[in-house]
């Protein structure tokens, strides 16, 4: 799970074995507005599903475990917010800081950190 990002979508190509949803609550963007945003970009070739606010992502997390008959154990959580942290560790799975520009939010934190996403699905299949 990741938010949209351009340079996320050349890494990951549409894969059978693998889904993507986006949980956001970015500036209270409703699913909505998110899903708006995510057409208009074309980009929703990319994911199975998108989640906005109200919802709160740990609670999404969960949703999508169970409705989609999930392990914890082979879930990733990509993330580069602290309430994604949170959402990944609540429901056990694995996660994965997307590291931006200066964000530090992460240095205090036992995670594993990606700055460039052309190493993503190596860090992923790694797990």
């Amino acid at each position: 799970m990741c938010r949209p990002d351009p340079y996320y979508c050349e890494m990951c190509r549409p894969d059978p074995g693998v889904f993507v949803v986006v949980p956001s609550s970015y500036n209270e963007v409703y699913e909505e507005e998110m899903e708006e945003i995510i057409n208009r970009r074309s980009m929703a070739k990319y994911f199975k599903r998108v989640y906005g606010a109200p919802k709160k992502k740990d609670d999404i997390v969960r949703k999508v475990i169970k409705i989609n008959s999930l392990e914890p154990h082979g879930v990733v959580y990509i993330g580069d917010a602290l309430s994604d942290y949170e959402a990944a560790k609540t429901n056990s799975v694995h996660f994965i800081a997307r590291v931006i520009y200066d964000n530090h939010l992460f240095d205090n934190i036992d995670c594993l950190k990606v700055e460039d996403l052309n190493v993503l699905r190596k860090m992923i299949e790694a797990l």
